[in-house]
């Protein structure tokens, strides 16, 4: 009797064993940070940083779109950081005012103005930059729809910011089309055939830049922004080794 306890407790204790490595083997290699970013005009931002566990890694910022009903600006870049965080590369994205549920009175100062979303913008990166274990030499730019376009912005303000920038169904106005060759940047263009001003941008955009790296995607339908990743998956792949081989 006391020996088959034995054995049974001795198996049981492997099993744990092996489950709890299990477990760690699965676990993500990153640290997920929620951090409040205050603007020069006193705005508080919310933002998510995926911290990887390397002390001098890139990092990507990511900006969301400008939806209607306010909800995608709290989902749609988690696998991207997710899985560009599990590759050794930082993510940051934070929720633009009058998207986060958890700062109070902040849809009162929202702004629908693109340089003063590109102002909101260099705030968290200038925060984002301020952290000792981000390699602030090695940073990409991720936007969907309006967010692109703030990537546009805050990557003219900042020349030798960004090494790339990825533009999410973005519609453009002619200021932008003329900024895209003075960058000089490898960027990722992607579309929906069928979405109207933001296929009609994209294919501008990928004309207008003069970086022989800069890669063009279109997928069918007339999905907008980040649900593209939904009904796409190789949407994903592409983000993700973009954004490594431009901070390779």
């Amino acid at each position: 009797m006391f020996f088959n306890n034995y054995i049974t407790t001795f198996v049981l204790v492997l099993a744990l064993l092996k489950a709890y490595d299990a477990t760690a083997l699965q676990a993500p290699d990153y640290e997920l940070q929620k951090h409040i970013v205050t603007t020069r005009d006193g705005a508080k931002l919310e933002t998510t940083f995926f911290k990887v566990k390397s002390r001098y890694a890139p990092v990507v910022l990511l900006i969301h779109q400008c939806d209607v009903d306010k909800s995608l600006g709290r989902t749609g870049f988690e696998n991207i950081a997710d899985t560009l965080a599990k590759t050794g590369i930082n993510v940051m994205f934070y929720l633009q005012r009058g998207y986060s549920a958890a700062i109070d009175n902040e849809a009162e100062t929202t702004r629908t103005n693109s340089g003063d979303r590109v102002k909101d913008a260099e705030d968290v990166w200038n925060y984002l930059k301020s952290l000792n274990h981000v390699d602030s030499t090695r940073v990409a730019l991720g936007g969907a729809s309006c967010g692109g376009r703030v990537c546009i912005g805050l990557a003219s303000e900042k020349p030798n910011l960004a090494k790339g920038i990825m533009l999410l169904s973005t519609g453009m106005s002619e200021p932008l089309y003329r900024q895209l060759p003075l960058l000089d940047l490898p960027l990722l263009c992607i579309t929906a055939h069928d979405d109207g001003l933001a296929y009609n941008s994209t294919l501008r955009a990928f004309d207008s830049t003069k970086n022989a790296e800069s890669k063009l995607l279109i997928v069918k339908g007339e999905l907008h922004g980040a649900v593209l990743m939904d009904s796409h998956p190789a949407v994903l792949g592409q983000i993700i080794h973009f954004f490594q081989q431009t901070l390779r």
